[in-house]
């Protein structure tokens, strides 16, 4: 399980799903001021993505390289104020943000196309997705 930690400083972290065995993955020592508020995982790539209140940006770190203390950034500054929910799947990343009222889509290909799916809305907060094609045995076969 990978989770984020508001403490001083801020952490996200990862533990086995009986609690066992904490590791700290980033320490928000440079920037005491960023939550991660969602964290999402994509499995395939390896990849742990997540976004924050002070941040308009995505954020990234491989966990291939577990002691790398290199983060990425993909800035949406224009869609990024306050985010609370985030969710991926094959060819895009969900988000809500809170204080714009929107969930948004953007693809995660270069061309980072970024839609506004459902508009004013009142204070969004988590997402989740779920494409039936993404599960491995697919349901419908």
């Amino acid at each position: 399980m990978y989770y984020s930690a508001w403490g001083n400083p801020t952490m996200i972290n990862r533990a086995q799903l009986d609690g066992s065995d904490i590791t700290t993955l980033v320490e928000f020592t440079q920037f005491p001021y960023q939550r991660p508020t969602a964290l999402a995982i994509d499995v395939d790539e390896n990849v742990l993505y997540w976004v924050g209140d002070q941040d308009p940006s995505l954020q990234y770190i491989d966990l291939r390289y577990p002691n790398s203390e290199i983060v990425y950034h993909i800035d949406y500054s224009n869609y990024l104020h306050y985010p609370l929910g985030l969710a991926l799947d094959a060819h895009y990343f969900y988000w809500t943000d809170w204080l714009l009222g929107n969930v948004i889509r953007a693809s995660r290909g270069l061309d980072s196309v970024v839609v506004e799916l459902i508009p004013n809305q009142y204070t969004p907060r988590g997402v989740n997705i779920f494409n039936p094609e993404d599960v491995q045995g697919n349901l419908n076969a």
